[in-house]
């Protein structure tokens, strides 16, 4: 009905900017998409659960406030593809905006498809209406490279860059998000390159043992987290849980790691490394 409403119809499609602007959840529950390509219909509208409403609201005081938080989480979430969606309405809606996104692999980072970062960025962006896509053109020279995308109208941006000792030393952002923040080797080190890089920051990860960073994070009173764990997903009770660890791909560790977030159970380094989570 809005999209129908919004043709030829500047003044409203203004209107709906206004709505968008003012309020995240309106943004995606109204205007968002999101991917799972395990369904026999991939594309599904981005209605929340009241647990991303949380998380998406969060993440934007987080901005506001010039702070640091911590998600760890339960794989398939959704928390990945919220935190595209806290990125989308930063750069879409506000001038001069600039979002860090970093994971282990450039191809976590930036392969062009769904399965990376800022994948999922322009998924999400090639599904909102022409009007308010900003003046962004899939492809588009200047606009629209790999490891970088920009909104023309607001000339925010969103920049992809490896988790490394020394990533974002040089840049300076609105925001910056790491990705499986757990798995990466010299986190430390990381955290004094990017310890200027911006005022706030998402760190983001299912668990990996004890010996890392992220977890000695996760252990600090101070720290402004979320646990986003599967008990708390709609769609997830304990009959889901119970079919879901008979699988043969799980192990003892393996199901700590990615859906218990034990860390004293689940294992150092990544467990079935060649199988990629969808979402």
């Amino acid at each position: 009905m809005v999209k129908q409403n919004a043709e030829e119809n500047q003044q409203y499609q203004e209107m709906q900017k206004i709505f968008c602007r003012s309020s995240i959840l309106y943004f995606c529950n109204v205007f968002c998409w999101t991917y799972d390509p395990r369904l026999n219909n991939p594309h599904i509208p981005f209605v929340t659960f009241p647990f991303q409403d949380d998380v998406l609201t969060w993440a934007l005081w987080l901005v506001k406030a010039h702070e640091t938080g911590l998600a760890e989480k339960s794989r398939d979430m959704g928390f990945t593809w919220m935190m595209e969606v806290v990125a989308a309405y930063m750069t879409v809606f506000f001038d001069g905006m600039v979002d860090y996104q970093m994971s282990l692999r450039e191809d976590d980072v930036d392969n062009k498809t769904e399965d990376s970062l800022l994948g999922k960025f322009r998924y999400l962006m090639n599904n909102l209406p022409g009007w308010m896509q900003g003046g962004w053109v899939q492809g588009r020279n200047g606009v629209d490279n790999k490891m970088m995308i920009k909104i023309p109208d607001t000339g925010s941006v969103v920049r992809g860059q490896l988790t490394m000792g020394t990533g974002g030393r040089s840049g300076r952002a609105s925001r910056v998000f790491n990705d499986e923040f757990a798995f990466v080797e010299d986190a430390h080190r990381v955290l004094k390159a990017i310890s200027a890089l911006a005022p706030s920051g998402i760190y983001g990860s299912s668990a990996n043992g004890m010996g890392n960073a992220f977890y000695t994070m996760s252990q600090q009173e101070n720290v402004h987290k979320k646990t986003l764990h599967h008990s708390i997903h709609p769609l997830k009770n304990p009959e889901w849980a119970i079919k879901e660890r008979a699988k043969i791909t799980y192990t003892d560790e393996s199901w700590a790691q990615e859906h218990e977030i034990s860390y004293a159970s689940s294992t150092m380094g990544r467990v079935f490394h060649e199988f990629k989570s969808a979402v």
